[in-house]
């Protein structure tokens, strides 16, 4: 979404509120890149998520967990003592959807030149009042598929708190890792599966997308080939019922329906002509009912983002790769 170099970094880390996953390109004997994944575990409360509040509650804890895994073997022994070798990386960072803000807008006009285009898409969003802009960063993303070069043009807006931003790239600078290119889950994993699914927004109905991870939901609805709702959502952890708190899987699928319904019939009030024809899902940890239960009570087809379209799409992995917390990262690098 945001970067600082052009091309991609050959290595990604994504950061998930239970999870960190790995991803690096390596080249084989015959030129071919083949790809290294590594996923483990965070202690709980390491990590909180929030739009507005920091982030990493015990930075030393996350950087000892980012060193064992980014740099498991690489050590230099010297007078007979091991140190590892850290030399600075330039990486993709893949933050948490809940750690952002994201704003779709819908403009007549855009300038051409990026400081212009940029300081109207800031005053827009404080003149609309969406979300708080003091101390932020707000990054742009033209996302018009199919659409006239006049307009109107679709913009995707994401808000970044400065100190939540901080908080990230300092954990990776301490341990050599250099983030040059930063984005969310969501957005890497559409892109993916977009490319996979030949989707170009044109001609193929009106979509819904549809990421659970990291606790939240994010949710994209295209309408006539354009973007017109996005909505971050934290699931929480439990529901209240007759008989107290419930927190199993049921009751998850449960919340995730009837924010994809909310999401509908909020849609309709400004595009009362969309009709949602299929809906792409992706989870970082899926219920595999949860696809037959989507495709029942919102009465379209579902296409899970799954292992064969990521081989597809170039994935060849060291090893097998069987957790789902890893796609971002995956979709980082292809």
């Amino acid at each position: 979404m945001w970067s600082w170099m052009a091309g991609r970094p050959c290595r990604c880390l994504r950061i998930g509120a239970s999870k960190l996953a790995w991803v690096e390109v390596r080249r084989g004997w015959n030129g071919r890149p083949r790809h290294r994944c590594a996923v483990t575990s965070l202690v709980p409360g390491v990590i909180r998520v929030s739009p507005v509040n920091a982030n990493i509650a015990d930075m030393p804890a996350l950087e000892a967990i980012l060193r064992s895994l980014v740099w498991p073997a690489r050590h230099l022994r010297v007078d007979g003592r091991s140190w590892i070798r850290q030399i600075p990386l330039p990486i993709t960072l893949i933050l948490p959807d809940l750690c952002v803000r994201t704003v779709v807008l819908q403009l007549d006009q855009l300038p051409a030149r990026t400081e212009e285009r940029d300081a109207l898409i800031r005053w827009r969003i404080g003149q609309e009042q969406l979300v708080p802009l003091a101390d932020a960063k707000v990054v742009s993303q033209v996302w018009s598929p199919g659409r006239p070069a006049k307009g109107p043009h679709t913009v995707l807006a994401v808000v970044i708190q400065d100190a939540v931003l901080a908080q990230y790239e300092l954990a990776c600078e301490s341990v050599g890792l250099i983030p040059v290119d930063v984005d969310i889950a969501s957005f890497r994993l559409f892109n993916l599966w977009a490319a996979t699914a030949g989707w170009t927004g044109t001609s193929a109905g009106d979509l819904m997308w549809l990421n659970v991870a990291d606790g939240g939901l994010t949710l994209f609805l295209f309408h006539d080939g354009r973007l017109v709702f996005v909505r971050t959502k934290l699931l929480g952890s439990a529901v209240p019922s007759e008989d107290g708190l419930h927190t199993g899987p049921d009751d998850r699928n449960r919340r995730v329906i009837d924010e994809c319904l909310a999401s509908i019939q909020a849609c309709r009030e400004r595009h009362p002509r969309l009709t949602v024809q299929r809906l792409a899902f992706a989870a970082d940890d899926p219920d595999p009912e949860l696809p037959e239960v989507l495709a029942q009570e919102l009465d379209v087809p579902v296409h899970p983002l799954n292992w064969s379209q990521i081989q597809r799409a170039g994935w060849k992995p060291v090893g097998k790769v069987v957790d789902a917390v890893a796609l971002p990262a995956i979709a980082g690098v292809l």
